[in-house]
């Protein structure tokens, strides 16, 4: 069994780190996926936009708090630019939303949960 827990949206190399998984599970070995597939480089779109404010509206304050900073209220979330994203991490979700298209060429996909991003394939 292979892991790939929160890492695989850090690389660009995607077709690369599937073909090694690949030929170093055994037949009938597993790759286990918790991963982020969402936009690449959280370019979301409007639809996401209005869903997510949308959802920001209705939740109670004490939800809303910035984890980092529990004084601060999140109001509204934002499109972040691709260079805003590159500058805090040049690897940030780089080409997460290939992700699951690639998983489904390089390995037989068993089970897909979208809630939390998990997902399980077999060789």
């Amino acid at each position: 069994m292979v892991f790939g827990v929160s890492s695989l949206h850090h690389f660009s190399e995607l077709e690369h780190i599937f073909e090694e998984v690949n030929q170093s599970l055994k037949p009938g070995g597993f790759l286990f996926v918790h991963e982020y597939v969402g936009p690449s480089r959280f370019q979301w779109t409007e639809r996401q936009l209005e869903a997510i404010n949308g959802m920001l509206k209705v939740l109670p304050r004490k939800y809303r708090r910035v984890v980092s900073d529990p004084s601060i209220l999140k109001e509204v979330e934002n499109r972040p630019t691709v260079k805003m994203v590159k500058d805090v991490d040049a690897s940030e979700a780089i080409r997460s939303e290939e992700i699951l298209p690639l998983l489904n060429k390089h390995f037989r996909v068993v089970t897909v949960k979208p809630f939390g991003g998990r997902f399980c394939m077999r060789c």
